[in-house]
């Protein structure tokens, strides 16, 4: 019985998980044709798949092969959101503080925190007791600025609003 669950939980994760992407795949569509005027097939080479492939994933190989994909679609979409916020280009880094603030509010859940990207960076500022560069800098004002995240205990959210604070102090 307990393997029915296991399996229900994990196809309804990768549901999740895919309504997700499906929503980041769209925002980057919608890019391409606002900057370009159209989309090409080489264009849609370059987006993550549509959740069929993933579910045809999941049916010819299972469940759980199908959830690491996507969830390493999740990291290279976070570094990609990353590298275009601090791309030093203001209005592809509005677009994307759009869209994550967009993907909150739709989703349920923030894109980073789901990459896992900022806890892994959190841990690694904290253990450096040092924010690295500009761009982990964004990265890491994006947990300051969400209420409700879960990867940092209230003592390690404190340490990282200073370490946040002395970054931004050395920018002036």
């Amino acid at each position: 019985m307990g393997h029915k669950n296991d399996r229900q939980d994990t196809r309804d994760e990768l549901s999740r998980l895919l309504k997700g992407l499906e929503f980041f795949r769209l925002w980057r569509i919608e890019g391409v044709r606002a900057a370009n005027g159209q989309v090409t097939q080489e264009d849609l080479n370059q987006i993550v798949m549509p959740s069929a492939f993933f579910w045809d994933v999941s049916e010819q190989a299972s469940e759980k092969i199908a959830l690491k994909e996507v969830k390493s679609w999740y990291g290279h979409a976070a570094s990609d959101l990353s590298y275009w916020a601090t791309s030093g280009n203001p209005e592809l880094a509005e677009s994307v503080a759009r869209f994550v603030d967009a993907f909150r509010s739709e989703m349920g859940f923030d894109f980073f925190e789901e990459a896992g990207i900022l806890k892994k960076l959190a841990k690694k500022a904290l253990k450096q007791g040092r924010i690295a560069n500009e761009e982990d800098y964004y990265v890491l004002k994006e947990l300051e600025t969400n209420l409700s995240q879960s990867d940092l205990k209230p003592q390690e959210m404190s340490a990282l609003s200073d370490l946040l604070r002395d970054f931004e102090d050395t920018q002036v």
